[in-house]
């Protein structure tokens, strides 16, 4: 509670982690409640908010959880509350798994290892797909003995409720079946019924999106990695970042104190397994792009098998209770695992940035670059620094780079820009549903949010023959970039207007924080595709100069302190 009391204070001046939350997962669910689609049960209803029209099958299950809090409260509310009840979920189960599966009889000590549990960054969207593992862990450890069966059973069919199936499910009933039949002698018959539940409740929760794979249109990601190439050297940095730091979706810990709490307590004979499976996983997690490209023309994977990095969190927990089993260092184990809860709450941005306040991030970053960043590179010519540096762990100047604590956004609140985009709406004076508009530099997210219908979107999995057919508009432009060019072609989520001017500076992110002096002096869009599918308004984050040659019309310049973002608009002759 006392993490979300810095959310609860300050409402939708909050910050809130923008990148795959507010302009995705949390956005759909959003649209979803606008749209009176929340619950809808039919794979081929459309919302229109996205890609010019896009059905809820491609979206998570209708019977989410998570929909229950969208229905009931204001989107960010229901976003508070679900973050919450997701971060209990992980106390309990980790704290169930800790007290019941080890042989700590210390409570405070318990208590301390399932706050960090608790703590660790994660999608709070994606429900307890990561937090909910000890939990789910318990539950078949149970059925294997055949004790608590109902309560086991309860909390499989909160689990498939509860958690995002297409990004952990497919994993999770594979590894449990794995660990099933490599203790088919020890295992009552309860755990295999247990299985049988999760898979047959993960289906059902989610059929729609499975009848749009199997018999809807043919994905996008059908092109996923086609053209990509990644090198040996770029796969195993990946590799071990992933280590060091954890994966961004799936849980971002930074392991050093782990590994510290092994060596300190002398446990690396009872936790080397475990290390060197988490090291495997990051691994698996680093090259699988790589190993994917070699086999692109020949093998279409339905998933991303680099997603069993999903353990690692769980399995880092068996890590720190097998380190803090028997004779320790009580002391420093305490010290260490304060220090982990410490860095987890800073580095989970929802917490750690409204805690620390957008006046004091400044300071802080000031007082950590002159204090730890610009002494290290003083001394960078300097062993072991060097050799690091000469490796490529540095920036591109040898050196580490500084602490930057620019935000995306300042808040939820002018994020979404609720206040400005009112001011749109009664400017235009139209149907909203008569027109169709596209972006620049700042994401379709904020638009869509706000109740227009855009051509442009960030989706995960949308047809590939709109792909095709939105590159029409952009493809003169994106062109102008290689990379812009590359990205789209073989991968495209992000399905944007994107400029290649802006690319080399704020990309789709071009706010009054980091953008008020930039300029797109010559965009470049085929109109008669524009116009062919209702496009009619354009709307720029940044002022565009060649708007007569791209033959538009200026019609207003939108601001607002509620806003991040000053919005020139356009429409097409």
């Amino acid at each position: 509670m006392a993490l979300h009391t810095p959310l609860f204070f300050l409402g939708e001046n909050s910050y809130i982690h923008l990148s795959d939350n507010l302009n995705l997962d949390h956005l759909f669910h959003h649209l979803l409640k606008k749209s009176g689609h929340l619950f809808c049960v039919n794979p081929n209803h459309e919302i229109k908010f996205i890609l010019n029209g896009i059905k809820t099958s491609t979206f998570h299950s209708s019977f989410s959880l998570i929909n229950i809090y969208y229905f009931l409260l204001p989107s960010f509310w229901a976003y508070v509350i679900n973050s919450f009840v997701v971060k209990i979920f992980g106390f309990l189960g980790a704290y169930w798994l800790v007290k019941d599966y080890s042989q700590i009889d210390n409570h405070f000590l318990i208590f301390l290892i399932a706050i960090f549990y608790a703590t660790i960054p994660v999608f709070v969207v994606y429900g307890i797909s990561i937090a909910g593992l000890p939990l789910l862990f318990m539950a078949f450890f149970s059925l294997a003995k055949g004790e608590k069966i109902h309560l086991a059973f309860s909390i499989i069919v909160l689990f498939a409720f509860y958690s995002h199936f297409f990004l952990v499910g497919p994993f999770i009933i594979l590894i449990v079946f794995m660990i099933g039949f490599l203790n088919l002698n020890n295992f009552k018959m309860p755990y295999w019924r247990g299985l049988a539940l999760l898979l047959i409740m993960s289906l059902l929760f989610n059929y729609s999106f499975l009848y749009n794979h199997l018999f809807g249109e043919v994905s996008h990601r059908t092109e996923y990695g086609v053209y990509k190439h990644f090198s040996f050297f770029q796969s195993s940095l990946k590799s071990i970042f992933l280590f060091i730091k954890g994966h961004y979706n799936f849980g971002q810990i930074f392991i050093l104190p782990v590994l510290l709490l092994v060596l300190i307590n002398k446990k690396i004979k009872s936790t080397y397994l475990l290390i060197a499976l988490i090291l495997f996983l990051c691994l698996i997690g680093g090259f699988y792009q790589t190993i994917m490209n070699l086999f692109a023309d020949d093998f279409k994977r339905p998933f991303d098998f680099s997603r069993f990095i999903i353990f690692v969190p769980l399995l880092i927990l068996f890590v720190i209770i097998k380190s803090s089993e028997g004779q320790i260092q009580f002391k420093t184990t305490i010290l260490l695992l304060l220090t982990q809860i410490i860095i987890n709450v800073g580095t989970d941005e929802d917490f750690g940035k409204n805690i620390i306040g957008s006046k004091n991030e400044k300071n802080f970053s000031l007082i950590f670059n002159n204090t730890i960043i610009k002494p290290i590179n003083a001394s960078i010519n300097t062993f072991p620094l060097k050799q690091l540096s000469d490796f490529g762990f540095f920036g591109s100047d040898g050196k580490i780079g500084f602490l930057n604590y620019d935000r995306e956004n300042t808040s939820y609140k002018n994020f979404y820009c609720e206040t400005l985009f009112n001011d749109v709406t009664t400017f235009i004076n139209e149907d909203k549903n008569s027109f169709r508009t596209i972006n620049v530099g700042f994401p379709p997210a904020v638009t869509q949010y706000n109740g227009f219908y855009t051509l442009d979107g960030y989706h995960n999995y949308y047809p590939l023959s709109y792909k095709k057919e939105f590159l029409k508009i952009i493809k003169k432009e994106i062109e102008k970039d290689k990379g812009l060019f590359t990205y789209f072609q073989t991968r495209g989520n992000t399905c944007f207007l994107l400029s290649s001017e802006l690319a080399k500076s704020c990309g789709y992110k071009c706010n009054k924080l980091n953008s008020s002096k930039i300029k797109i002096h010559d965009l470049e869009i085929n109109n008669t595709a524009f116009k062919q599918m209702k496009g009619k308004y354009l709307l720029s984050s940044v002022e565009i100069l060649n708007f007569k040659k791209m033959e538009f019309d200026f019609l207003k310049t939108f601001k607002s302190e509620d806003c991040d973002y000053i919005i020139y608009l356009y429409s097409v002759n």
